[in-house]
Parts: C-alpha cells; sequence; structure tokens
C-alpha cells in the first residue's frame, strides 16, 4: 500500500517530496513507513484489514515542516475515505492515530510524525 499511497499523493501533493521507507539526504521530505496494526475479523464476512501507515516529515525550515504536517493531517481528516483514489487500493475509512513533534535528526531538520489508519476492503 505504501508505494500505491506515495503515488496518489505525489499527484494531491506536488510541492511535498514522498519517499518510500528511507530517508534521504534532502532538506525536506515526507518519508512513509508501515507500523504495525491490529487486525480483527468483521461480523458481516466482509473482509477488511486495517493497515497503519506512519508519516514522518523532515525539514530543515521549521515553519514548512509543521505546516507540511499540518496539511496532511488535516486532509486525512476532512477527506471522505470513499474518494481517496488510491491506485488498487479500496479505503472505506481512515483514522488519525497520532501525531505531532518528534524532535531533529542528525542533519538538524525538523521531524514531524503522523500515523494514520486505513481501513480496507480486500
Amino acid at each position: 500500500m505504501i508505494q500505491n499511497l506515495k503515488e496518489y499523493l505525489k499527484d494531491e501533493f506536488p510541492d511535498l517530496k514522498f519517499l518510500g521507507y528511507i530517508k534521504q539526504p534532502f532538506d525536506s521530505m515526507v518519508v512513509l513507513k508501515s507500523v504495525p496494526a491490529h487486525q480483527s475479523k468483521q461480523i458481516t464476512k466482509q473482509s477488511r484489514v486495517n493497515e497503519n501507515i506512519g508519516f514522518l516529515f523532515y525539514d530543515k525550515n521549521k515553519v514548512q515542516c509543521e505546516n507540511n504536517y499540518k496539511t496532511l493531517r488535516d486532509f486525512f481528516l476532512n477527506a471522505n475515505p470513499r474518494d481517496l483514489a488510491i491506485p488498487n487500493e479500496k479505503i472505506i475509512n481512515t483514522t488519525i492515530g497520532s501525531g505531532g513533534e518528534v524532535g531533529f535528526d542528525e542533519d538538524q531538520r525538523l521531524i514531524y510524525e503522523l500515523t494514520v489508519q486505513f481501513e480496507k476492503e480486500m
């Protein structure tokens, strides 16, 4: 799902640099990674899977880092999950799991973290 989500977000937010899994030596980027999720079986026998995706925002510009975090957080808070046109995924619900400022990395980039839980049909 990370690659599909990354491609979707590149189109939605062309000013942000989305990377999968590993950070790079850029001044500004958003790294997507998988986060453990609780799985449960639905009574309706409909196969649904929860997948948590963590977004790590890195930026040397502190104001821009916070703005990028808030932009993506607000996007997932306000978007109708069924309207998310993520390729090969049928999203039925999104939940913000956690988020906020984490600190600085070794290159003095500010880090913000956002975890979004996607509930999708299989």
